[in-house]
C-alpha cells in the first residue's frame, strides 16, 4: 500500500525530492506492532490500551514513540556479500550491528554507498520523562533524502527496501519500507506541426526499373527499388532510437516499450520555471552563435515561465507572467528555450 507520495514534472532522473512518511503510517497493519490489525491510513488511530509504552494505537502511546531514536537498514541493493551478515526482512535487514546505514541514534551510522539518508522529522526528548503534549495525529514524519549514489541509480521503477529498528533495551521492534519511482506522462499539448516531417501532399513516385543488365550464365532480369514509405520512415526512427539507448544505457531496455507518437513531428517539450536575462545585442543567443537552429514542438509538458502575451490555447502552460521593460533580447537560461507559438 502507497502510505506516502509526492509528484512533479521533470525530466526523468532529475528530480529528487524530500520524503515524509509518517512512522505510525507504516506501523499500520504491520505484524507485532499495536496497530497490526489496523487498516485506516487517513486518520490517526484511537484504540484503548497499552498505557505507558510507545506505539501507535493511541495518543498517548503515539507520545511516547519520539522517544527511542532508530537505525536503518538497506535491503538486496547491498552487496551480496552482506546478505548473511544481515538478513532479510525478518530480521528488517538489521540482523548485526553494523549493517545500519543511516538514522538518528547517537553513534550517526553512515555510508558512502547507499541511496539514502534518513532522519527523524520530529524531536527527540533529551529526557525521557519530559512532559510531552499527547500525540491526537499523526506526529512522527520522517525525512528520507536521497544520496548521490541513488541519484545516480536507475532501478528506481522496481523499488529498493529498507528496514527501520528502534534502539532501546530488549528487542528493537522494527518496519519495513520500500521507495519506488512511477514515472507517467501527462497529456501532451499540440503546438504546431511540422512540414518537413510530415506526410507529403505530392503523390508517391513509381517504382524505377533500372536497366536490364545481362551476363553469360543468366536470363535478363529487371532490379525494381521502391520508394520508402512513410512506416519505413517511422520504423527506422524508433531502430535509430532503440541503437542509442541501448549503447547509452542498455538497462532501460530491459522493463520498457520504446514508442512515440504516430502523428509528426517528434519532439516533447518540458515547461521550465526559471530567470532569464536581457541583453542588448544578439551575441550570446544560441541562434546566433549556432545558425539559424530551431525545432517544432509536437507538445509541451508542465508549466514554464511565460513572457508577452500567448494565445489563450497555450496559457494553461504557463507558470508565471513575465512582462519584460525596454528593448532588447530575452536570453534564457543555459538549459532552456523559448517556445513560441510561431516557432521555437
Amino acid at each position: 500500500d502507497v502510505i506516502w507520495s509526492v509528484s512533479h514534472t521533470a525530466a526523468p532522473w532529475t528530480w529528487w525530492p524530500d520524503l515524509f512518511p509518517d512512522v505510525c503510517k507504516l506501523a499500520i497493519g504491520a505484524p507485532n506492532w499495536d496497530t497490526a490489525h489496523s487498516h485506516d491510513r487517513q486518520n490517526a488511530p484511537s484504540i484503548p490500551g497499552r498505557a505507558g509504552q510507545y506505539g501507535c494505537q493511541n495518543s498517548g502511546t503515539r507520545q511516547k514513540l519520539s522517544n527511542p531514536t532508530f537505525y536503518v537498514c538497506p535491503g538486496f541493493h547491498r552487496h551480496r556479500s552482506l546478505n548473511y551478515q544481515c538478513g532479510g526482512k525478518e530480521h528488517f535487514y538489521c540482523k548485526s550491528w553494523g549493517c545500519e546505514t543511516t538514522g538518528d541514534t547517537y553513534w550517526k551510522p553512515t555510508s558512502g554507498w547507499d541511496f539514502i539518508k534518513v532522519t527523524a522529522n520530529y524531536t527527540h526528548p533529551t529526557n525521557p520523562l519530559t512532559y510531552r503534549p499527547e500525540c491526537t495525529k499523526w506526529c512522527h514524519p520522517l525525512k528520507i533524502s536521497f544520496s548521490e549514489p541513488g541519484k545516480k541509480d536507475k532501478n528506481w521503477i522496481n523499488g529498493h527496501s529498507w528496514g527501520i529498528r528502534f534502539y532501546k533495551e530488549g528487542y528493537n521492534d522494527g518496519l519495513l519500507m520500500t521507495i519506488k519511482l512511477k514515472i507517467e506522462t501527462p497529456t501532451p499539448v499540440p503546438i504546431s506541426p511540422n512540414p518537413e516531417i510530415g506526410h507529403s501532399s505530392l503523390p508517391l513516385a513509381p517504382p524505377t526499373a533500372l536497366p536490364e543488365i545481362r551476363n553469360q550464365t543468366s536470363e535478363p532480369k529487371g532490379i525494381t527499388i521502391k520508394p520508402k514509405t512513410p512506416r519505413d520512415r517511422m520504423l527506422s526512427l524508433v531502430q535509430a532510437a532503440f541503437e542509442v539507448l541501448n549503447a547509452t544505457n542498455p538497462e532501460a531496455t530491459k522493463s520498457c516499450w520504446l514508442c512515440y507518437a504516430a502523428p509528426p513531428p517528434y519532439y516533447d517539450a518540458i515547461g521550465y520555471n526559471s530567470n532569464y536575462n536581457n541583453v542588448n545585442t544578439p551575441d550570446q543567443c544560441r541562434w546566433k552563435q549556432e545558425g539559424n537552429s530551431k525545432l517544432t514542438l509536437a507538445s509541451v509538458l508542465g508549466n514554464g515561465t511565460r513572457v508577452g502575451t500567448p494565445p489563450s490555447s497555450h496559457r494553461h502552460l504557463c507558470a508565471n507572467l513575465s512582462l519584460p521593460q525596454g528593448s532588447g533580447y530575452l536570453l534564457p537560461p543555459p538549459d532552456g528555450w523559448w517556445a513560441c507559438n510561431t516557432g521555437l
